[in-house]
């Protein structure tokens, strides 16, 4: 998951930066081909698969390809499936959904562990 938090991020660091105007060198996209080639299942991730494809495959790359990289990479990981996954809050348990973006999503509080757990596996 800290694969793709850290690729979440360097996005929108790169997707700032070209908003704001202050230009990018097609250098500095090549971290992010290579943080996306770290993926090794991208079954789901269509865009993030031909992403990798092109910097494989292409020697000069395009800017106006390269340039709609971090938003492609951004929208991806946001509209991933969740995972969900449960932690203690106080007394209670917390349910709670993961984007592979590492966006959280509340699902429910339960009392015990144990409902906890159940909920997790319903809601896979």
């Amino acid at each position: 998951m800290k694969t793709y938090e850290a690729l979440y991020d360097y996005a929108l660091a790169l997707q700032s930066r070209w908003q704001a105007n202050t230009g990018i060198a097609i250098a500095e996209y090549m971290p992010l081909a290579a943080m996306c080639a770290e993926i090794t299942d991208t079954t789901d991730l269509p865009d993030i698969a031909a992403l990798v494809h092109y910097a494989n495959h292409v020697d000069d790359w395009n800017a106006k390809v390269v340039c709609q990289w971090p938003n492609q990479v951004i929208t991806e990981l946001e509209d991933s499936d969740k995972q969900y996954t449960y932690r203690a809050k106080g007394d209670d348990w917390e349910v709670y959904g993961v984007h592979l973006s590492g966006q959280e999503d509340w699902a429910g509080t339960v009392s015990t562990e144990t409902l906890a757990l159940g909920l997790v596996s319903i809601l896979q």
